[in-house]
């Protein structure tokens, strides 16, 4: 039989971080996060905020993008088009 040594274990990846927020090192090499907007600072990783859910559409509706990135709502048998999400 051959032995195999065991493979490298890749370091923790680093959090995602909100908006604002940027991980940074103290002089005592202890990693902190600081949010620049708001002047706040914490040991912790802050907490993600999750992106709003998409709406629920009806029937032979679907969300799309503009070229500028903008949201807006088609209606494809219809061919309607709205930037607020249908009811």
């Amino acid at each position: 039989t051959s032995w195999e040594p065991p493979a490298a274990v890749a370091p923790p990846a680093a959090p995602v971080l909100p908006e604002g927020w940027a991980a940074h090192q103290d002089a005592e090499g202890r990693v902190f996060y600081a949010n620049a907007s708001t002047g706040e600072t914490s040991w912790e990783p802050p907490a993600a905020v999750a992106p709003p859910a998409a709406p629920v559409l009806p029937e032979g509706w679907a969300a799309h993008q503009d070229a500028e990135g903008r949201v807006f709502y088609a209606n494809a048998s219809t061919g309607e088009t709205s930037w607020e999400p249908p009811a």
